[in-house]
C-alpha cells in the first residue's frame, strides 16, 4: 500500500562529463507561487548579490526597504544556454533576473536548487532579457540539466518576462484562494471548498491543477467530516470526470469511508473514471463485506496486476469462498517481470488460509522467476498459521 503514498525515483544526471544524481524537478511557476517565501525580480550584482527592483511576494524574513539580497549559491549556477553532453552552449549575457526563494539555515535560496560538482541549476531562477526568458530544465530524464530558452508552449519556462510576470500574477493568487480554503474552520465547509479542487470543472477559475494533489492531507486531516463532500464528487461525475484523486482520499479514511463503497464498486465497471488498483485499494481500506461481490469478478482481469490486487482486497475482506479462483492466478511458469505481483498474490492466498495456501506457495517457490524473493517466500513456506 506504500506505493499509493509516495512516489520515489532516482534521476541520474550527467553534464560536463560529471556524473549527477540529483532530482530535477519540474515545478510551474503556479506551484512555487504558493511555495515560495519571497519572489523578487531584480538584477545580478555578482558575489551572490542581488539588487531588487520589484517584489511580487513579500516576506516578514525580509526588512523593510531592503535593496539588495544575498542568495546562497546564486554565483554557482550554470550560464550557458542549451549546454548538454555534445554542446558547450551559448553563454548568458543579461543580468536580469526572477527568483522564487525559501529560507533555510545558509538564507536565501533558489526553490529547488541542486549543487553538484560545483554547478547549480534551481527550478525558482529564472533569467531574461528583452527577448526571452531562461530557466533551468533537463533535456532528457535521466540525462543532464542546463539553461533554455523558453518558449511559445514550451514547457514550464515562460517565452519573455512578461508571460512570467503574468503567470506569477495568476499564481499568486490561486495561492491567496488554496490558502484561504485551507483557513476555513467548518469541517464540513473546508471539505467542500477542497474537494473542488479534484475536478478540473469545479476548480477555483485559474486553477490549472497545481492543488489537485496537494487537497489530499488536509482532506485526511478532516476524517470522516471529509466523507460527505467525496461523496458529492462522486455522485455528481460526468463520463469524462477523472476521480482518482477522490478514490485515493477515500482510501486515506479507511472505514470512515464505508458509505463511500457502494459508488467505489460501480467505478469497478468505469476504467476511465478511475485507476481500478487504486479502487481496489480504498475498498480493501474501507473494509466493507458488501463489496466482495463487485471485486470477485475483477480476478478475470486481463492484466496480471490488476486481478493480483483484487486477490488482495478479496484476502484482506475475508473471502475464503474466492481461494479456489484466486489460487488458479497462479501461472505455471511465471516471466520476471511477474514476480513481485507473484509474491503479493502469494501473500494474499497464505492470509486467506494459510494451510491451504502451504503447498502452492511450495510448489511457486520453486520457479526460477522467483528466485530473487527467495527469502520472502521461504518466509511464508515456514509460517504454517
Amino acid at each position: 500500500m506504500d506505493r499509493l503514498r509516495r512516489a520515489l525515483f532516482i534521476v541520474l544526471v550527467i553534464a560536463g562529463g560529471a556524473a549527477r544524481a540529483d532530482e530535477f524537478p519540474m515545478t510551474p511557476v503556479d506551484r512555487m507561487c504558493d511555495e515560495a517565501e519571497l519572489i523578487i525580480e531584480g538584477e545580478y550584482l555578482g558575489n551572490n548579490k542581488v539588487r531588487i527592483a520589484r517584489i511580487h511576494r513579500q516576506s516578514a524574513e525580509l526588512p523593510e526597504g531592503t535593496k539588495e539580497i544575498t542568495i546562497h549559491l546564486l554565483d554557482k549556477h550554470d550560464r550557458l544556454v542549451e549546454r548538454t553532453w555534445d554542446k558547450k552552449g551559448t553563454p548568458l549575457a543579461t543580468r536580469q533576473l526572477v527568483v522564487f526563494l525559501a529560507k533555510g539555515k545558509e538564507g536565501w535560496q533558489a526553490l529547488h536548487t541542486i549543487d553538484a560538482e560545483g554547478a547549480c541549476g534551481s527550478c525558482g531562477l529564472f533569467w531574461f532579457d528583452d527577448d526571452a526568458c531562461y530557466g533551468y530544465s533537463q533535456w532528457m530524464n535521466p540525462g543532464p540539466y542546463a539553461l533554455y530558452k523558453g518558449q511559445v508552449g514550451g514547457g514550464r519556462v515562460p517565452k519573455d518576462v512578461a508571460a512570467l510576470r503574468k503567470e506569477i500574477a495568476a499564481g499568486l493568487e490561486n495561492s491567496r484562494r488554496w490558502r484561504a480554503a485551507l483557513a476555513i474552520k467548518d469541517p464540513g465547509e473546508k471539505a467542500r471548498a477542497l474537494t473542488a479542487y479534484l475536478l478540473p470543472r469545479t476548480s477555483p477559475q485559474g486553477d490549472k491543477g497545481t492543488y489537485l494533489w496537494a487537497s489530499r492531507e488536509p482532506l485526511r486531516e478532516l476524517g470522516g467530516d471529509a466523507v460527505p463532500a467525496l461523496l458529492d464528487v462522486l455522485k455528481d461525475a460526468r463520463p469524462d470526470d477523472q476521480l482518482d484523486a477522490a478514490v485515493l482520499s477515500l482510501y486515506d479514511l479507511g472505514p470512515k469511508a464505508k458509505s463511500a463503497v457502494p459508488l467505489l464498486c460501480k467505478l469497478l465497471g468505469a476504467p476511465k473514471q478511475a485507476t481500478a488498483d487504486y479502487v481496489l485499494s480504498a475498498l480493501e481500506t474501507a473494509g466493507d463485506p458488501q463489496a466482495i461481490e463487485h471485486v470477485r469478478p475483477v480476478l478475470k482481469n486481463r492484466v496480471f496486476s490488476v486481478a493480483v490486487r483484487a486477490a488482495q482486497t478479496l484476502a484482506a475482506l475475508k473471502d475464503k469462498e474466492s481461494f479456489d479462483q484466486m489460487a488458479a492466478l497462479v501461472p505455471e511458469k511465471a516471466e520476471k517481470s511477474q514476480q513481485y505481483y507473484l509474491r503479493d498474490l502469494l501473500n494474499a492466498l497464505h492470509r486467506l488460509d494459510p494451510e491451504r495456501a502451504r503447498p502452492i506457495i511450495l510448489k511457486a517457490a520453486e520457479q526460477p522467476a522467483l528466485s530473487d524473493l527467495r527469502d520472502q517466500i521461504d518466509g511464508l513456506k515456514a509460517t504454517k498459521d
